[in-house]
């Protein structure tokens, strides 16, 4: 895409912008009884424009976004083995710290069934810890969740999915709880 493919764009597509931008602000509905055969001949210029745009928009973007999905999929058979790798390792590192740590609980519990009664003096472990890093490789906890029982779980943290809701409407569904559904006006050609 070069600079002049653009300038002969603008020039093809500003003036033709300017008049209809030119058109609606003069255009006055309630001048006289030719307002609706002239907004709708108005606007029927103003959509064709907004194609026209968007035709133009899509003959420079169109090569780049084709060139673009096809350069992410060639490289996704590369990213996706090792993707898939890495979370495998991940979860074979996390479940030998968990037998690790138990291994380490056990042997705790086993000292302390073994004493009588602990030594008062020290304060180092029966057990030293598991060290939080190995060679490059460190663990960290972090805080996450899973859904126990839905209907349980706060308001403020729900959603409203919006694209169901639409969708409902479409297929004719008049009544849902906690909303107002009516008929909102909108000019169409």
């Amino acid at each position: 895409m070069s600079d002049n493919s653009l300038t002969k764009v603008e020039t093809e597509l500003q003036p033709t912008i300017n008049q209809l931008l030119q058109d609606q602000i003069s255009y006055d509905p309630f001048k006289d009884d030719q307002y609706l055969e002239q907004g709708t001949f108005l606007l029927s210029k103003i959509n064709k424009a907004k194609q026209q745009v968007e035709d133009q928009r899509l003959a420079f973007t169109r090569p780049i976004n084709e060139s673009l999905k096809s350069i992410n999929n060639f490289f996704k058979r590369f990213s996706d083995p090792i993707t898939e790798a890495d979370k495998e390792l991940r979860a074979k590192l996390v479940k030998y710290r968990a037998e690790l740590e138990a291994v380490r609980q056990e042997e705790i519990q086993r000292k302390e069934a073994e004493m009588k009664y602990p030594p008062e003096s020290s304060d180092e472990p029966l057990v030293p810890e598991i060290r939080k890093k190995i060679g490059g490789i460190g663990s960290r906890l972090r805080w996450t969740f899973k859904v126990l029982d839905e209907k349980k779980i706060p308001r403020k943290y729900l959603l409203v999915d919006y694209p169901k809701i639409r969708q409902s409407l479409r297929i004719g569904i008049r009544e849902i709880p906690g909303l107002e559904i009516y008929k909102e006006e909108q000019v169409t050609l």
